[in-house]
């Protein structure tokens, strides 16, 4: 077993979430299922670890004890973990059950860590400024749409049958805590319903955008539930 599934393991004994591990044969196939509230979800693990470019990163650190460093792609590493993923679910979730993709990053301080904005452009595009620059010099330039650009890996049809991504933390306190981010293009959407409800998983949603405007992560809480079951009443 990974480090990742262990933790994972570890994550869902402490929360009471039912899981069963799904034998590895000829076939692809996810690493778990789990039930949330009597709700079946087809869940892959997969484990962020230092690439060479982090290497050397900490290898400057060590030697010199000053390091600059960063990324030309925001987003990049959780893009490639959906590639990596995306057969695995497909095969278990689509038209089927809900699926999410959890990423447990193992990598050390101060490489270590996953922002949300990092979740938010890889999902839906890199956050974009349209300018418009006049052929006269004598004219400003202008600002034109905030959206989102290229980059994103989900919108209508494609890779719907993954309902969701999250992130799971452990800290040195032996706590654990688990950021589900909604796809809201996914075709079996996730229980948030069930999952905000517990103490240590927080789910995120992006506000409805019709017009690809950029917009960051709102998270849901029981009160959005309660307001939403009224406007249904």
């Amino acid at each position: 077993m990974t480090e990742s599934e262990i933790k994972f393991e570890q994550f869902c004994s402490s929360c009471n979430i039912f899981f069963d591990r799904i034998t590895t044969g000829d076939s692809v196939t996810p690493d778990y299922h789990i039930l949330v509230n009597g709700k079946k979800i087809v869940v892959e693990i997969k484990e962020l670890d230092v690439n060479e470019a982090e290497k050397k990163v900490l290898q400057n650190m060590e030697t010199e004890r000053t390091v600059v460093w960063g990324s030309n792609h925001v987003g990049d590493r959780i893009r490639y973990k959906v590639n990596d993923a995306k057969r695995q679910l497909e095969s278990s979730a689509k038209d089927i059950c809900p699926s999410m993709l959890i990423i447990y990053d193992k990598r050390p301080y101060p490489i270590g860590g996953i922002f949300q904005y990092e979740i938010l452009v890889a999902m839906y595009g890199c956050e974009t400024i349209e300018l418009h620059v006049p052929q006269s010099p004598d004219k400003a330039v202008t600002f034109g749409k905030h959206r989102f650009g290229k980059g994103k890996k989900f919108r209508v049809g494609v890779h719907s049958y993954i309902s969701g991504l999250a992130v799971l933390y452990h800290n040195t306190s032996n706590n654990f805590r688990l950021d589900v981010y909604v796809n809201e293009f996914a075709d079996k959407p996730l229980p948030y319903e069930e999952l905000i409800l517990m103490d240590n998983v927080n789910v995120f949603v992006r506000p409805s955008n019709p017009n690809n405007e950029f917009s960051g992560w709102a998270r849901l809480i029981t009160d959005d539930l309660q307001n939403s079951n009224k406007q249904i009443d």
